[in-house]
């Protein structure tokens, strides 16, 4: 009888909290559903209105405006206007809609995690106005705040902004090689401008990332700062000057290239044969023709793959024909590399090569 009444009792224990955990389980997952359906919605009704707004600017209503009285619509214009590849009608949402004001408001009441992922947002809004309202942040004590700030300022293409942090606080700001490619690629105004106005206030370590990082977009008016520092005794800050200036792929830099092609650095060399192979048809082959027969294995490397590209048959089988191991050996594994099948045969001395004059290639700066 005691064991009924223990069983009764925990029944009537057990069965409501089972019960309970069922219901609640139904309404969190009934909960979840139309919340995704409003959120649906919501996002749907917001992009109506900005498309509405591109294909007529300058058209929001009084009704539409007062849609975003809300905080949470205001969080979804946000993420829909963040998404736009044009950011230049954004400018006109932020103003109608106050989206500066709520956004500034929340920066300040926030701290930390939130506040890095607020500047964040504010970036991705690209607006140049309120990048400048955030410059105080960079001398935050977060380092995710610090380096959120930089990285809106770039997205919002505020050269104003750029040529404050460094010139201002360039000392004060620790950025790694991959953050620093970051930050200047994804500046949302113009590179060439970017670079002009803040380069000369950079050390060399920061100027050759910069230039590294420009070298694929081809900047042909750089050309002539990229001569001119190519000169400098720091090696990384030659190599990047070396290699933009093959990636313009302009034949009239082949000689400031090769001018560095017995450089006492074999990272200089190789880069050397690098940007010629990279340039694509060279002029003076004997240049990489003499890297084939370097001590360093990099730069045979590299030289045998623009050799290959724009050397002559009698100029590659001269080579072939050679007694240098290793520069047969680097050439040999680049044809083959190209699906060629070279036949090897004893030859030549080296002394028929003739030597690169590189009085001939004096550049005046």
């Amino acid at each position: 009888m005691d064991a009924d009444k223990v069983i009764f009792v925990l029944l009537c224990i057990t069965i409501p909290i089972l019960t309970f955990e069922v219901l609640l389980l139904f309404f969190g997952h009934f909960y979840r559903y139309y919340s995704q359906k409003k959120l649906g919605r919501t996002m749907r009704m917001i992009e109506r209105i900005v498309n509405q707004e591109e294909q007529q600017p300058a058209s929001l209503l009084p009704e539409q405006i007062a849609y975003f009285d809300r905080d949470y619509r205001k969080d979804c214009l946000i993420e829909v206007l963040s998404k736009r590849e044009d950011k230049r009608s954004n400018e006109y949402f932020i103003q109608k809609v106050n989206l500066q004001s709520y956004l500034l408001n929340k920066l300040n009441k926030s701290n930390g995690r939130n506040q890095a992922e607020l500047i964040r947002n504010i970036g991705d809004l690209g607006s140049r106005k309120l990048s400048s309202k955030i410059w105080t942040y960079i001398n935050d004590s977060n380092e995710d705040v610090r380096y959120n700030t930089i990285l809106a300022i770039s997205n919002c293409g505020d050269i104003e902004g750029m040529r404050y942090i460094f010139s201002e606080h360039y000392e004060k700001i620790s950025l790694s090689y991959r953050a620093l490619v970051e930050i200047i690629s994804r500046y949302a105004g113009n590179l060439e401008e970017l670079f002009l106005e803040i380069i000369e206030l950079c050390d060399d370590y920061y100027k050759s990332i910069f230039i590294k990082t420009l070298a694929p977009y081809k900047c042909k008016s750089l050309a002539d700062y990229y001569i001119r520092i190519a000169s400098s005794s720091n090696v990384d800050l030659r190599i990047a000057c070396i290699r933009a200036l093959g990636q313009l792929e302009d034949n009239r830099h082949e000689a400031a290239i090769i001018k560095y092609c017995r450089d006492e650095s074999w990272e200089v060399r190789a880069a050397v044969a690098k940007a010629l192979n990279t340039m694509g048809n060279v002029n003076n082959t004997n240049v990489l023709m003499q890297a084939l027969y370097d001590d360093n294995w990099w730069v045979r490397k590299n030289a045998a793959a623009a050799f290959v590209k724009t050397a002559s048959s009698a100029e590659i089988n001269m080579v072939l024909k050679g007694s240098d191991k290793y520069a047969i050996d680097a050439l040999v594994s680049e044809l083959e590399t190209r699906g060629l099948q070279p036949k090897l045969e004893k030859v030549v001395s080296l002394e028929s090569i003739e030597p690169v004059d590189l009085s001939r290639l004096a550049i005046n700066n």
